[in-house]
């Protein structure tokens, strides 16, 4: 697996918490130079100083344009072409109708969603000049259909799925991979948040290892763990089931 990643120049998005952070300690152990971005500045020089290797640490809120321009930027005057960049940056908070909030709504939708197009916006440029070798985006199950106590999450999963689908056309004709990501349950902060059983629930380790272990094949879409995401989409074919077993 190491010769997939060994020198490979990595942008991760979202690389201070959960998933992006347990993927940054993985893929340098493999040797990987990695491109940190995230709000928190100290974060990132944190974990850039316990792994192995040389990265770089590039503070960037993806809600704010001037700092994606910066992170362009940054990268470039540093490295060549990028060979993947792992878009995981995400916000959570479980939401119904009885706990509605509007500006927290928006926020998640912003943080989730809208942020990727200026991403691709500012980054435009450089795929088309065949500068990025490959795309992967985090997104979730929970943008397969909706689902309860997820009026906003499941929306914002919902359009970057989407998104990422239609890029995976679009951006065939400048030589970029693109892979979409649906983890199920996975233990971080923000699931910390729930007040359900989450069955199939994983660390956010082994989910980035079988990320790692997925990026490199042909599919579309790296989904787990296998047994949840099975029933899931049987239920995405049965609307009706479904709708008895979530909404009762």
């Amino acid at each position: 697996m190491s010769n997939n990643y060994k020198n490979k120049n990595i942008l991760i998005i979202g690389g201070s918490f959960g998933i992006g952070e347990a993927l940054c300690c993985e893929l340098s152990e493999l040797g990987a130079n990695l491109a940190i971005s995230a709000r928190s500045k100290d974060k990132i020089n944190n974990l850039c100083f316990k792994l192995s290797g040389d990265h770089l640490a590039i503070p960037c809120d993806i809600l704010k344009r001037t700092d994606l321009q910066n992170l362009q930027k940054e990268i470039f005057q540093k490295w060549q072409k990028i060979d993947l960049i792992i878009f995981c940056a995400g916000a959570y908070q479980p939401m119904n109708l009885e706990n509605f909030n509007i500006k927290e709504a928006k926020n998640i939708l912003d943080i989730n969603f809208v942020s990727f197009f200026d991403f691709i916006d500012v980054f435009l440029p450089d795929f088309k000049k065949e500068k990025i070798k490959h795309l992967a985006v985090i997104s979730s199950v929970a943008g397969y259909f909706g689902m309860p106590n997820s009026l906003s999450y499941g929306a914002s999963k919902a359009g970057l799925s989407h998104l990422t689908e239609s890029l995976y056309y679009e951006l065939k004709k400048y030589q970029t991979k693109v892979q979409l990501i649906n983890p199920a349950f996975v233990k971080t902060r923000l699931t910390d948040k729930n007040d359900f059983k989450m069955p199939g629930i994983i660390s956010s380790q082994k989910a980035a290892k079988i990320i790692i272990k997925k990026l490199p094949k042909k599919q579309f879409e790296i989904a787990f763990p296998w047994v949840f995401i099975f029933a899931i989409k049987m239920l995405c074919h049965f609307s009706f089931l479904r709708r008895f077993l979530l909404y009762k």
